[in-house]
Protein backbone atom coordinates (compact mmCIF):
# COMPACT_ATOMS: atom_id res chain seq x y z
CA UNK A 1 0.00 0.00 0.00
CA UNK A 2 2.90 2.39 0.53
CA UNK A 3 3.65 2.32 -3.21
CA UNK A 4 0.11 3.53 -3.91
CA UNK A 5 0.57 6.38 -1.42
CA UNK A 6 3.83 7.36 -3.07
CA UNK A 7 2.11 7.33 -6.47
CA UNK A 8 -0.57 9.70 -5.14
CA UNK A 9 2.13 12.04 -3.82
CA UNK A 10 3.60 12.21 -7.31
CA UNK A 11 0.21 13.19 -8.72
CA UNK A 12 0.08 16.10 -6.26
CA UNK A 13 3.65 17.08 -7.27
CA UNK A 14 2.38 17.85 -10.77
CA UNK A 15 0.67 20.94 -9.33
CA UNK A 16 3.47 21.99 -6.99
CA UNK A 17 6.75 23.88 -7.07
CA UNK A 18 8.79 20.97 -8.38
CA UNK A 19 9.69 20.40 -12.04
CA UNK A 20 7.06 18.47 -13.98
CA UNK A 21 9.58 15.91 -15.26
CA UNK A 22 10.31 15.01 -11.65
CA UNK A 23 6.64 14.31 -11.00
CA UNK A 24 6.37 12.23 -14.19
CA UNK A 25 9.49 10.29 -13.22
CA UNK A 26 7.84 9.64 -9.88
CA UNK A 27 4.60 8.51 -11.53
CA UNK A 28 6.56 6.10 -13.74
CA UNK A 29 8.46 4.86 -10.69
CA UNK A 30 5.28 4.40 -8.67
CA UNK A 31 3.49 2.66 -11.52
CA UNK A 32 6.37 0.28 -12.12
CA UNK A 33 6.58 -0.26 -8.36
CA UNK A 34 2.95 -1.34 -8.19
CA UNK A 35 3.44 -3.73 -11.11
CA UNK A 36 6.75 -5.03 -9.72
CA UNK A 37 5.22 -5.65 -6.27
CA UNK A 38 2.15 -7.33 -7.75
CA UNK A 39 4.12 -9.59 -10.09
CA UNK A 40 7.11 -10.05 -7.78
CA UNK A 41 7.17 -13.85 -8.06
CA UNK A 42 5.89 -14.14 -11.63
CA UNK A 43 8.20 -11.56 -13.26
CA UNK A 44 11.19 -10.93 -10.98
CA UNK A 45 13.00 -9.04 -13.78
CA UNK A 46 10.82 -5.96 -13.12
CA UNK A 47 12.40 -5.36 -9.71
CA UNK A 48 15.79 -4.09 -10.99
CA UNK A 49 14.03 -1.55 -13.23
CA UNK A 50 11.95 -0.38 -10.29
CA UNK A 51 15.07 -0.07 -8.15
CA UNK A 52 16.89 1.92 -10.83
CA UNK A 53 13.97 4.32 -11.30
CA UNK A 54 13.67 4.75 -7.53
CA UNK A 55 17.35 5.74 -7.26
CA UNK A 56 17.02 8.11 -10.20
CA UNK A 57 14.04 9.73 -8.51
CA UNK A 58 15.84 10.02 -5.15
CA UNK A 59 18.85 11.77 -6.73
CA UNK A 60 16.80 14.16 -8.87
CA UNK A 61 14.47 14.93 -5.96
CA UNK A 62 17.46 15.74 -3.76
CA UNK A 63 18.82 18.13 -6.39
CA UNK A 64 15.38 19.73 -6.78
CA UNK A 65 15.08 20.22 -3.01
CA UNK A 66 18.51 21.85 -2.83
CA UNK A 67 17.59 24.21 -5.67
CA UNK A 68 14.23 25.01 -4.09
CA UNK A 69 15.90 25.82 -0.78
CA UNK A 70 18.32 28.16 -2.56
CA UNK A 71 15.42 30.07 -4.18
CA UNK A 72 13.45 30.56 -0.98
CA UNK A 73 14.68 33.28 1.32
CA UNK A 74 14.42 32.42 5.00
CA UNK A 75 11.76 34.22 6.95
CA UNK A 76 13.20 35.98 9.94
CA UNK A 77 11.23 37.03 12.96
CA UNK A 78 11.52 40.68 13.97
CA UNK A 79 14.08 41.29 16.67
CA UNK A 80 12.63 41.89 20.07
CA UNK A 81 14.13 44.78 21.97
CA UNK A 82 15.19 44.09 25.49
CA UNK A 83 12.84 45.40 28.13
CA UNK A 84 13.90 48.73 29.56
CA UNK A 85 14.05 49.16 33.29
CA UNK A 86 11.39 51.45 34.71
CA UNK A 87 12.50 55.05 34.94
CA UNK A 88 12.02 56.86 38.21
Amino acid sequence: MSVLGILLIFLVMLMGAFPRFLAWLGIATGGLGIVAETLRHAVPALYPGYGLLMWMWFVTMGIALIRLAARIKPCRAPRMSSPRPPQS
